[in-house]
């Protein structure tokens, strides 16, 4: 009987775990690309519209924004419950398809800033990360990590939890980490991965 109740308690948290994960929403995105006259015929017709990336899960989104306002590549803008006042309305979550020539030629700019002013957040993956399966660690989903650098990565962190990339960079042989993490998002948002570290799965 207490097996049943401890086995109900931890479906229940993995449960409400799943619900909180689907109830995120971003309050603020970098701006990748400005389009003062829309997308011209379909969806929005010819509203200006910003397209941008989530700071928390790198949704990408496409917003409606008012008219006579300048908007500027790289900047960020508040869309959640404090939004900039020239926000209107969020679209629509689109698809790395979707994105247009110039949102895709920053996309990679504006996930290094993001990564780069959330350096505690990242660290912290890398402290706690732990395995996906019997046979492989989510460590190794990051591009240049082998199955040697991730069991130097869980010694060195045994002995004391990384503080910054450059810590971790020096303790376990790697370089540039933020670079590699960058890979992995822009992985998960254009190819068809089975797990997803630092964004949110498809719909």
């Amino acid at each position: 009987m207490n097996q049943n109740i401890g086995n109900n308690r931890r479906n229940i948290s993995r449960r409400s775990s799943e619900t909180d994960e689907r109830k995120q929403y971003e309050e603020k995105i970098v701006i990748l690309d400005y389009l003062p006259h829309g997308r011209g015929m379909g969806r929005g017709g010819n509203d200006p519209i910003i397209i941008g990336v989530g700071s928390t899960l790198f949704t990408l989104l496409e917003v409606t924004v008012s008219s006579g306002e300048q908007f500027i590549p790289l900047d960020e803008v508040m869309i959640g419950k404090e939004r900039d006042r020239s926000i209107k309305h969020i679209n629509r979550r689109i698809g790395s398809e979707d994105l247009t020539i110039d949102a895709r030629d920053k996309m990679q700019d504006a996930i290094q800033q993001i990564i780069a002013t959330q350096e505690k957040r990242f660290i912290n993956f890398f402290n706690r990360a732990g395995s996906i399966s019997i046979k492989k660690h989510s460590l190794e989903l990051i591009p240049g990590i082998g199955q040697k650098t991730m069991w130097l990565i869980i010694q060195e962190r045994k002995l004391s939890p990384f503080i910054s990339f450059e810590d971790l960079e020096e303790r376990a042989g790697l370089s540039d980490i933020p670079q590699l993490v960058n890979k992995r998002i822009i992985n998960e948002l254009e190819g068809d991965e089975r797990h997803f570290l630092f964004t949110r799965k498809k719909s």
